[in-house]
């Protein structure tokens, strides 16, 4: 991957969580909280549901939640399976299998289409701005 484009997937990481932080109005766990055990706490980021290796889902909007950094960074890997079932339940079932069948069809995304889904994401945000 070329530093370009590297500079590039990193802005749109920028703008998946500032969109995901209007769209999902903050952690999407805050409705969990006794299931996951844990309080909501410290900054926000865009999670990927699957993987950002990806090409087809790194940008996809439905591929993406909002979450604190408590839910991503601590109750995320000392609960993996009671995490994904949280997922499931907040999106649906059928969503994350879309999301995950979608991600493996093969592309090759190039800078250009990088770049497309960059000024994409620039107009979901101001839309969600207004």
């Amino acid at each position: 991957m070329t530093d370009t484009v590297t500079k590039c997937k990193k802005r749109i990481q920028k703008l998946l969580t500032s969109i995901s932080r209007l769209r999902d109005n903050g952690c999407v766990f805050r409705d969990f909280i006794k299931e996951s055990g844990y309080k909501c706490g410290g900054y926000t980021m865009a999670e990927h549901i699957v993987s950002r290796k990806f090409s087809n889902t790194y940008s996809d909007l439905d591929n993406i939640i909002c979450l604190c950094y408590v839910h991503h960074i601590i109750f995320k890997p000392e609960s993996p399976t009671v995490y994904t079932r949280i997922v499931k339940e907040y999106l649906g079932e059928g969503w994350v299998e879309e999301i995950e069948k979608k991600a493996r069809k093969s592309c090759n995304f190039g800078l250009k289409d990088w770049q497309k889904e960059e000024e994409r994401l620039k107009e979901v945000l101001a839309e969600l701005s207004t």
